[in-house]
């Protein structure tokens, strides 16, 4: 699932919660998987809360490939050092979406 940090002057109703969202006190107000509603917004705000995460992808986020080919050029002359290699393998693979069907169920 994709998520990103906003304001919460960013937040629209509907909206789904990612992580949970706590008072400066540290106690949950708001469960992940909750839809934001206009209400929920006005209580926030009177809170002070300032960010939130909700589902959805970051619009100025760089593109996959983009990301890709950045991280093959910082590795670029690393290709006979294994380690090195398959340090760059974890990093691509936390840019990749997951396959499809890996799950039975």
């Amino acid at each position: 699932m994709a998520m990103r940090k906003i304001s919460l002057d960013e937040a629209q109703p509907g909206q789904m919660v990612t992580r949970p969202i706590s008072s400066a006190a540290g106690v949950v107000l708001v469960q992940p998987g909750t839809a934001l509603t206009p209400e929920l917004l006005n209580r926030l705000r009177n809170l002070s809360i300032d960010t939130i995460w909700v589902e959805g992808l970051d619009p100025n986020a760089k593109p996959i490939e983009q990301v890709l080919l950045e991280l093959d050029q910082r590795f670029a002359g690393h290709e006979h050092d294994r380690l090195m290699m398959e340090l760059k393998e974890i990093i691509a693979a936390g840019f990749r979406p997951p396959a499809a069907g890996g799950q039975n169920g």
